[in-house]
């Protein structure tokens, strides 16, 4: 089956189609190709922003894939919540409570640099929530490895720009965390996007100001 628009997609959605693919889930064992394939038609699913009540049932199951010893599985698994966390904040909150962000933080160190991709991109969508969010993020000890994206010569950097900006606007706890570990020096040294830089130096600023004056 192939879900190639997005009328096609909802569509489907007014099946019984996700009730299946999650007794699907249950029943396929860990290395079958029924499993790749259900897990591949699910993530199609989550592309560009379905209704998400009629997918969330979803999530719980593809969380327990992340365990499974097949890499396209996997990979599929993270791209539903690639996907989910670009959806609305009620989406993101759903997912990150059934989600373990030091699970999703393990695959920064992937061989696969398109997993890589994918689990910084995730946790970058997570930093975009709430304060617990961001210190959930920070807790799974990932920003050594950030810092060390910084310097790649792939969209790894550029990713990893992004989510250090999004630490940056939230608390200034964040901000020393980031402080603390010379992040800001590090993404002024990213030239392919010099507004990065001067929009982290900026946050730095103002946020050294504005605890200095409180």
């Amino acid at each position: 089956m192939v879900i190639d628009s997005i009328e096609i997609r909802d569509e489907l959605l007014d099946t019984p189609l996700v009730q299946y693919l999650v007794e699907m889930f249950s029943r396929s064992s860990s290395g079958s190709q029924l499993l790749t394939v259900t897990t591949w038609l699910s993530s199609n699913l989550f592309m560009h922003k379905p209704n998400f009540e009629k997918v969330k049932e979803i999530i719980p199951k593809a969380w327990n894939l992340l365990h499974v010893k097949v890499p396209e599985v996997v990979k599929y698994a993270l791209k539903i919540f690639l996907s989910a966390t670009l959806d609305s904040q009620e989406a993101i909150e759903y997912t990150f409570k059934n989600l373990n962000t030091i699970k999703v933080a393990s695959f920064l160190s992937d061989k696969s640099i398109e997993m890589r991709e994918i689990a910084i991109k995730i946790l970058n969508n997570i930093c975009t929530g709430t304060t617990e969010m961001v210190n959930e993020v920070i807790e799974t000890n990932c920003l050594p490895i950030i810092k060390e994206m910084m310097r790649d010569n792939s969209n790894l950097a550029q990713s990893a720009c992004s989510l250090v900006a999004n630490i940056a606007a939230g608390d200034i706890d964040h901000i020393e965390e980031l402080i603390v570990l010379k992040m800001f020096e590090e993404a002024s040294k990213v030239v392919f996007d010099s507004k990065n830089a001067l929009v982290f130096v900026t946050l730095k600023k103002n946020r050294l100001r504005k605890r200095r004056s409180g």
